[in-house]
């Protein structure tokens, strides 16, 4: 009685399943009851990186995240991914994990966004964002069908999946699957080519490569 919704990473030794890490997670400022894990895990150079969205449905105001929690400082950094234009709704979704990149550089998709006109300004959703470890937005891509997308809860809902050659696979609920240049995605638009209806249902979840 009287609890209230938070969001805990916690960390379970291999051997004896003790608790080794017990850390909130919930952004300041946020309405944790708003928000939802949407993503799985990745641990990169001593850092554990995953993503938050909203609940089912895109219920309440809430703003997408990707967060990075040293494992030993247990510090906590926000990684701007949909707020860095502060928009009301930007899912992280697919339950795919970030990805990592050689750099070090972390690469979400994004879900659809609160911006459905074509008279309002790109807000980050609907897309590839590549961002650094300290979270600065290097580079993004989205569809030019990106309004429309997000009206209709086409999201961009599995993780961007890197190729060796530098070219980059992201898929969504549209359902159309778009390869991009990794080095230069080139904002909205900009993709090298795409393959429509390439599905009977939605696009989501983890990716597997076959080299």
């Amino acid at each position: 009685m009287g609890g209230h919704p938070e969001h805990f990473l916690v960390g379970l030794s291999t051997k004896t399943g003790d608790i080794e890490l017990r850390q909130r997670v919930d952004p300041p400022g946020s309405d944790p009851a708003a928000l939802l894990q949407r993503t799985g895990l990745n641990l990169d150079g001593g850092r554990v990186v995953f993503a938050m969205g909203g609940n089912y449905g895109d219920c309440a105001t809430y703003r997408g995240r990707v967060i990075s929690v040293e494992e030993g400082a247990l510090d906590r950094q926000y990684l701007p991914s949909t707020i860095v234009r502060a928009i009301a709704r930007g899912d992280l979704d697919g339950g795919a994990a970030p990805v990592v990149d050689a750099r070090g550089n972390v690469w979400v998709s994004v879900g659809n966004g609160s911006v459905h006109s074509t008279g309002q300004a790109y807000d980050d959703s609907d897309s590839a964002l590549e961002l650094t470890a300290n979270g600065r937005l290097e580079q993004y891509f989205a569809p030019s069908s990106w309004t429309s997308d997000n009206a209709s809860d086409f999201d961009m809902s599995t993780a961007p999946v890197l190729l060796a050659d530098g070219q980059v696979v992201l898929a969504g609920k549209s359902p159309v699957v778009y390869l991009l240049n990794g080095e230069h995605l080139g904002g909205i638009g900009k993709q090298e080519a795409s393959l429509s209806s390439v599905c009977s249902n939605d696009i989501d979840g983890g990716s597997a490569i076959v080299e």
